[in-house]
């Protein structure tokens, strides 16, 4: 049986802090389409919440991001 993928966007809370980390280390967080979708969802709904003063994107391991994936 497959076990299941890591998340593409992983969403940690600190308070008011709201930390997207881009999670595709091995692609350099080149963004693919479902990325994109899961950022631009993140960043609405923690827009939408009043306990969110601060949006910080990230990505992890030893890039931010190449840019969009052209696969």
């Amino acid at each position: 049986m497959n076990e299941p993928a890591e998340p593409l966007l992983l969403v940690e809370r600190d308070g008011p802090v709201a930390v997207l980390t881009l999670n595709r280390a091995k692609q350099l967080n080149a963004l693919s389409v479902q990325l994109r979708v899961d950022v631009v969802r993140a960043i609405r709904e923690m827009s939408a919440s009043n306990g969110v003063r601060a949006i910080v994107l990230t990505g992890s391991g030893r890039a931010f991001s190449a840019g969009v994936d052209l696969k």
